[in-house]
C-alpha cells in the first residue's frame, strides 16, 4: 500500500520548437510504502512495516505543448535515481528452536536505514496545464514514475513506483 510523500525540484526547459521542449533537472523525492507482512526467512517475518525512500532523481523528458490560451502539455521521458536511502520501521517476529526442541517466540521493534542495492530508473509520463500571466506561469502537473529494478534484498521484491501531483511557478523575466 502506498502512502503520501513529498519532494521538490529545480527544472530547466530548452525550446526545440514552439510546441516541443526538452525538460531536465534535479529532484529530491520522499516516497513511502506500507507492507502488512514480509517473510524474512525460515524462522522470522516482519509485520506493519513502513518503508520510506529518499531519492535524488535526474529526470529528462520531452514536453509536447499543443495548447494556446491554457497551455496543456504531455511529457514522456526517463528518470535515473543514482542514490536511494531506505528507512524501514516495523515489528520483527522470530521463532527460533531452543535446545529442548521448543520454539522461542519473540517480537522486537525494528528501525533500520540502508542504501538500496540498485539505482532506481525507468520511464516517466506526465500531463499538466500551464496558466500564463504577465509575471509568472502557474503549472499543475500529474506524473508517474515507473521504477524498474528491485530496491530491496529480501524474499519479497520492493519497487519504487509512484504518482506525483506537482504545483510549480515559473517567473517571467526573472533577473
Amino acid at each position: 500500500m502506498d502512502n503520501f510523500g513529498f519532494g521538490f525540484s529545480i527544472n530547466q526547459s530548452l525550446i526545440i520548437n514552439h510546441k516541443l521542449f526538452l525538460m531536465f533537472g534535479a529532484e529530491y523525492n520522499n516516497t513511502r510504502q506500507f507492507k502488512y507482512i514480509m517473510t524474512e526467512g525460515k524462522y522470522s517475518h516482519t509485520t506493519d512495516i513502513n518503508y520510506s525512500f529518499n531519492s535524488l532523481s535526474l529526470p529528462v523528458s520531452i514536453r509536447f505543448q499543443p495548447g494556446n490560451k491554457y497551455e496543456y502539455f504531455v511529457e514522456l521521458g526517463f528518470f535515473f535515481d543514482p542514490l536511494t536511502k531506505i528507512r524501514e520501521e516495523g515489528m520483527l517476529h522470530t521463532y527460533l528452536p531452543n535446545q529442548n526442541g521448543q520454539y522461542d517466540y519473540k517480537v522486537d521493534d525494528i528501525v533500520d536505514s540502508y542504501f538500496a542495492k540498485n539505482s532506481n530508473y525507468g520511464p516517466l509520463g506526465a500531463i499538466g496545464i500551464k496558466f500564463p500571466n504577465n509575471f509568472y506561469n502557474l503549472i499543475i502537473k500529474i506524473d508517474y514514475k515507473y521504477g524498474i529494478p528491485e530496491l530491496f534484498n529480501g524474499l519479497h521484491p520492493i519497487y519504487n513506483r509512484y504518482i506525483r501531483i506537482s504545483l510549480g511557478i515559473r517567473f517571467n523575466n526573472f533577473k
